[in-house]
C-alpha cells in the first residue's frame, strides 16, 4: 500500500543520497510561503504544511537551499540518528 510512483522513480536517489535539483528546496520553501499565507488569510489551518517548510527551512539555514526537496530524507535522518542505506 506504501508503493507510489515519486518512491520508484526516487528510491535510487534516496539511498544514494543524491539530491540533485529538480524541485530545489528554495523554490518549495516560497511555494508553501504563498501556501500558507493564502491560507491564513481565509482562516484554514495548515499544521502540516507549516511542519514541512520549518524543515525546508532548516535545510535552508543550513546552506542547502539548492537541493531538491528530496533532502528532506536528511531532516528525518537526523531525528532519527540513521542514515537510510547504512546498517543500525
Amino acid at each position: 500500500l506504501a508503493a507510489n510512483r515519486i518512491m520508484e522513480v526516487k528510491r535510487d536517489s534516496f539511498l544514494e543520497h543524491d539530491f540533485r535539483p529538480a524541485g530545489p528546496v528554495d523554490m518549495t520553501y516560497k511555494d508553501l510561503k504563498i501556501a500558507l499565507a493564502s491560507a491564513d488569510e481565509v482562516g484554514a489551518p495548515l499544521p502540516l504544511t507549516a511542519l514541512v517548510q520549518q524543515m525546508l527551512g532548516s535545510l535552508r539555514a543550513n546552506g542547502h537551499g539548492q537541493l531538491d526537496h528530496s533532502a528532506l530524507l536528511t531532516v528525518y535522518e537526523s531525528w532519527a540518528g540513521h542514515r537510510i542505506g547504512e546498517a543500525p
